[in-house]
């Protein structure tokens, strides 16, 4: 029945961009009339040929892969704004170059790992929540694959003078990048595919409208960085900011080797290995898949997938180095505050690097101390040295501790408990339901991130206290640098939004928010909220013990609350 499963989503897609583009043709009550009819006829006929649990299946995943395909082709906020202000302006269309090789490149990009999938399928076509998650994985690489045809078809960029802007304009796309807002240009030979493939990165500010895979335009925005095929750049010349923005007269020209480069496949090799093993499941399924033909028991299965994710627990931060195109960091300013700081952890052999990223981020990598690495993107670095130093610090214990690892261990045994768990109910008498065990199953993986989020959050907490310790202002400074690290994205994140003429307002980072998000973020994430995370540095003094353990336990649980609640509590 997995099968029947695949066309039933592969329908759900069709369904979603067959609305996105009736919606424009037909009044919004005739669309609905008609998406209702056949939606009724849909589940009739399941009930009719299938079991309950299979119909009640179906329709769940025919309803996310409709939903999926409406997000992805759903207008941002203020789409109908920036179509209405480049018609009333007068801009200059920016010529492009279009060939349809740029689609063709990501389509078999995304049907090599959409294949790994059918082979599952192929030789183990039982339905199962492992095929499910499949499934939902594949739908969103159609949807993109589907958004990218799309986007080649109808993109068109336009600049303007009078506003000293561009627009990027399509039929499901919007942006309005003011020029004041660019930091760099630059002219690549090529597309970098291996840097824009969603699959292939970790970080998501990159803004891909390329639509051949010659020359590309690289324009560094704040909070986003844009790539489109523009066939001349004499425009840039004449923006208004161009001198306050101290950017040559010329554009500068960058080599970008083809993926398939010799030089390149190294890389090549090393960013599918990232997407199956480290983004996607299609390594593990592919060893399963192997093994279960060649008739091996299942404990050895097992063994052989265990032994596999220790392999990659070991070269992983090799695995991110590719993945990620880091650089060693070279400014002596930063390189003093990191090795003072790691000195002082007595890790001074670990190596520092930077990543190409417009968002702020740090993290450490490896599964050792030996083997450890810590990484800031580009972004972070721009920050005030003594900010930069706090951040290192907090990355320096995730190493000192061997975070990395036991964070991948705690995600394991989490797993095992909830398969444990499984098979105990299994074999009961309450459970020989299989519609009733495979929603069970997905339950309990949905709450996974529960026992994770109480496990990692107490390594985030501890690397904050322990790391301010480490630093000359103690507890005041890691304080300080967690303060504008947050305050630059929120500035960041401000700024992309704007480029969608979006008027949503949130609340900032460093602010106490609304209890319903308090909740997913303390009980669901990997970090405690920004504001708690700071405000207990400030209320506590440099130093790392069992009492800052027992206020992290209790305020997690009373900040989870809602207000009024919270308040009769703390009375």
């Amino acid at each position: 029945m997995i099968w029947a499963l695949v066309l039933i989503m592969l329908g759900g897609v069709l369904a979603g961009f067959l609305h996105v583009w009736l919606k424009k043709r037909i009044s919004f009550f005739p669309l609905l009339v008609i998406e209702i009819v056949l939606l009724s006829v849909l589940a009739v006929y399941l009930f009719i040929a299938y079991e309950l649990g299979f119909t009640i299946r179906a329709m769940s995943s025919f309803g996310y892969s409709f939903l999926m395909c409406l997000i992805t082709f759903s207008h941002e906020s203020g789409y109908e704004k920036i179509k209405n202000e480049a018609n009333r302006v007068e801009i200059e269309k920016i010529e492009l170059n279009k060939h349809s090789s740029r689609v063709w490149v990501d389509a078999a990009f995304a049907m090599t790992f959409i294949g790994l999938s059918v082979l599952y399928f192929v030789f183990n076509s039982y339905d199962s929540v492992w095929s499910l998650i499949l499934l939902y994985t594949n739908v969103v690489m159609i949807c993109q694959l589907l958004k990218k045809a799309v986007l080649y078809r109808n993109l068109e960029v336009y600049f303007s003078k009078e506003k000293n802007c561009i627009y990027i304009l399509s039929n499901i796309t919007a942006k309005r990048y003011p020029l004041s807002e660019l930091s760099e240009a630059k002219l690549e030979s090529n597309v970098d595919v291996l840097k824009l493939f969603p699959l292939f990165t970790m970080f998501s500010t990159n803004e891909d409208f390329t639509t051949s895979m010659g020359k590309t335009l690289k324009l560094v925005f704040s909070g986003e960085t844009v790539y489109f095929n523009a066939k001349n750049t004499s425009w840039l010349t004449t923006i208004e900011s161009r001198e306050e923005k101290e950017l040559p007269s010329e554009i500068a020209q960058v080599e970008v080797l083809p993926f398939y480069h010799k030089k390149n496949i190294k890389r090549l090799l090393g960013k599918m290995y990232f997407a199956i093993s480290v983004k996607g499941v299609g390594a593990y399924t592919t060893l399963t898949v192997i093994l279960s033909l060649l008739k091996v028991p299942i404990w050895a299965i097992t063994i052989a997938v265990i032994v596999l994710w220790i392999f990659n627990l070991y070269i992983s931060d090799r695995l991110l180095k590719i993945a990620l195109d880091v650089k060693e960091i070279d400014d002596p300013n930063v390189l003093a505050v990191a090795d003072k700081v790691l000195s002082r952890a007595g890790i001074s052999d670990v190596k520092v690097f930077q990543t190409e990223a417009n968002e702020l981020n740090g993290f450490a990598a490896g599964a050792n101390i030996g083997r450890s690495m810590i990484v800031l993107t580009s972004e972070t670095l721009k920050l005030p040295l003594e900010a930069i130093e706090a951040v290192f610090a907090h990355e320096a214990v995730h190493v000192k501790k061997r975070d990395v690892m036991i964070g991948q261990i705690i995600r394991i045994l989490a797993l095992l408990v909830i398969v444990l768990f499984i098979y105990s109910l299994y074999h009961s008498f309450l459970l020989r339901n299989e519609s009733l065990l495979f929603y069970i199953v997905f339950v309990l993986i949905f709450f996974l991130p529960l026992i994770q989020s109480l496990l990692l959050q107490w390594m985030e907490v501890r690397a904050d206290h322990l790391g301010a310790i480490w630093l000359d202002n103690g507890n005041d400074q890691m304080a300080d640098g967690l303060t504008a690290l947050a305050v630059k994205q929120d500035e960041l994140t401000y700024k992309a939004e704007r480029y969608n003429l979006s008027n949503e307002e949130k609340n900032s980072s460093i602010e106490r928010d609304s209890w319903f998000f308090r909740f997913l973020e303390f009980q669901f994430m990997i970090h405690p909220p920004m504001y708690w995370r700071i405000q207990s540095l400030k209320e506590t003094g440099t130093e790392w013990n069992m009492k800052k353990i027992r206020k992290w336990w209790k305020e997690r649980f009373y900040e989870s609350l809602p207000d009024k609640k919270n308040k009769m509590e703390s009375m």
